[in-house]
């Protein structure tokens, strides 16, 4: 038999937007060479260790993990003090002629939130948030068990106890990116 027709080639697009220029994230990796070739995120779960998400976002609409969870408390996700949202837009914003769009908009965000209750609702915004190191294992294992191949950490602080880094190690033996 005749060997099979070649696939088509990736559909064109212009990626290079006006929401595009205005997301520096984007634009700094060079991001429209991957959406040239079909990369967008579509299928991939990220997950973002910070300080919760803006739940009422339409940035994130429906691509939002139900595997997401506080792991600091019961408050649920939502950001009190926007670092996580803003580290998400970053990441992943949905690509909707609004404002600027994530690197992998296509992707699914797992929310990891780690942030030490009551710490990112100081008046002092040098204070910033705290992280434990435990609720970011914790954090880490789920984002491993729910397939995350990417996860970020977008935190400051001291060196990982034994604790974090064996949730790292764990990660990154699997596979997992991590970024911080």
């Amino acid at each position: 038999p005749p060997p099979p027709p070649p696939p088509p080639p990736p559909p064109t697009a212009n990626f290079n937007t006006a929401e595009y220029q205005r997301s520096n994230g984007a634009v700094q990796a060079q991001a429209i060479v991957a959406y040239q070739a079909g990369a967008t995120g579509a299928g991939v779960v990220a997950g973002v260790v910070d300080s919760g998400i803006d739940e009422n976002s339409a940035e994130f609409t429906g691509r939002i993990s139900s595997l997401s969870d506080d792991f600091a408390g019961s408050r649920g996700l939502q950001d009190v003090g926007g670092h996580g949202t803003a580290v998400s837009s970053v990441l992943l914003a949905a690509k909707d002629d609004i404002n600027m769009h994530g690197v992998a908009f296509g992707a699914t965000l797992l929310v990891l939130r780690t942030d030490t209750p009551g710490t990112c609702v100081d008046p002092d915004p040098d204070a910033g948030c705290t992280h434990a190191d435990s609720a970011m294992a914790r954090a880490l294992d789920r984002a491993t068990s729910a397939g995350a191949r990417v996860v970020n950490f977008s935190l400051g602080g001291s060196p990982p106890n034994a604790t974090l880094r064996a949730a790292m190690s764990r990660a990154t033996a699997g596979g997992f990116l991590l970024v911080f």
